[in-house]
C-alpha cells in the first residue's frame, strides 16, 4: 500500500503508507501550530492533493518562524521541510530562494530528491 503525492493529474511521490502518513500527520501539526493552509491535502483515497505556490508559501512561513530558529523545533520541522523543498523541486521549482533562507545544503534536497523520494 502507499499513498499518491498529486499536483493536478501527476503523481510527483508515491510513498508507502508509513513515511506518508507520517508525512501527513506533521504537515497537520504544522499547520495547526501556525493556523494556515499548507497546500497539502490529507489523505483521502490514498491521494494527498499538492497546491505548489501555497506549499512554498506555506515553507517560507515555517522558514521564517521563531520556531524554526529554536534548536529542537528547528530540527523537529526540518525532515518535513527537506522533504517539501524536494517536493517542490519535482514541480519544477527549484525554491533556491528558500533553500538558502533555511540554512540547509541543496545537496541533502538533491539527495532526497534522487534516492529517498524514489519510487
Amino acid at each position: 500500500m502507499s499513498i499518491m503525492f498529486d499536483v493536478g493529474d501527476t503523481t510527483i511521490w508515491n510513498p508507502s503508507n508509513g513515511p506518508g502518513r507520517l508525512f501527513v500527520a506533521i504537515k497537520s501539526a504544522l499547520e495547526t501550530d501556525h493556523n494556515l493552509d499548507s497546500g497539502i491535502s490529507n489523505i483521502t483515497s490514498d491521494e494527498c492533493k499538492i497546491d505548489p505556490p501555497v506549499l512554498r508559501s506555506f515553507l517560507s512561513t515555517l522558514i521564517d518562524s521563531g520556531l524554526y530558529r529554536h534548536d529542537v523545533g528547528g530540527l523537529l520541522q526540518e525532515g518535513f521541510i527537506i522533504t517539501s523543498l524536494a517536493l517542490l523541486n519535482r514541480c519544477g521549482d527549484n525554491a533556491s530562494d528558500l533553500i538558502e533562507a533555511s540554512g540547509i545544503s541543496p545537496d541533502r534536497i538533491d539527495q532526497l530528491d534522487t534516492y529517498g523520494l524514489a519510487w
